[in-house]
């Protein structure tokens, strides 16, 4: 893969900056012109790099490819929102703890930022992990999980803001 990004670098990328480095134009306009088409041609290298990825994922046979390597293609299938079952199925297998399992699923849910076609799946997934912990753990364990989901919805700034309260201190304690 990082070949096949490499190679389209060169191929799109580097042909733009070659030929934006030889225009006679300078100033603003120059600038302006070479970032609207390096844009262009990184969009290009994105869109063809996402196709390979999925190509990837579809052709793939999970089985055959080793346990911490699934991992990472269940978090490109997260990202991509393609063939997610399949891979997080793949990498659940070598996970032996249910905080494992939710880990892997908060993992994916960063990848994709909690939005796309992966967003009800790990959804899913951790509401079933959750629900599957009230059998095993304890009700603080189970209550930690909880939190840990309802954190996931937030956004990242929403956390800076909590983080934030908890440093102020209470006009109470100030007495």
């Amino acid at each position: 893969m990082a070949a096949h990004r490499q190679q389209l670098m060169n191929e799109y990328v580097a042909d733009v900056l070659r030929a934006r480095a030889h225009d006679e134009e300078v100033g603003h306009r120059w600038v302006n012109v070479s970032v609207e088409r390096l844009r262009k041609a990184l969009e290009e290298v994105d869109t063809r790099a996402e196709a390979v990825m999925l190509y990837e994922l579809r052709r793939l046979k999970p089985a055959e490819i080793k346990a911490e390597e699934r991992t990472r293609w269940a978090m490109l299938a997260g990202r991509l929102g393609k063939e997610i079952d399949k891979w997080l199925d793949a990498a659940e297998e070598s996970l032996t703890f249910l905080y494992q399992r939710f880990a892997l699923a908060s993992l994916a849910w960063e990848e994709c930022q909690g939005m796309g076609p992966a967003r009800p799946i790990l959804e899913q997934r951790l509401r079933a992990v959750i629900e599957r912990a009230k059998e095993i753990y304890t009700t603080d364990a189970v209550d930690a999980l909880k939190l840990a989901f309802k954190d996931l919805h937030h956004s990242p700034l929403d956390r800076l803001r909590d983080l934030s309260e908890l440093d102020e201190p209470d006009d109470e304690t100030e007495d």
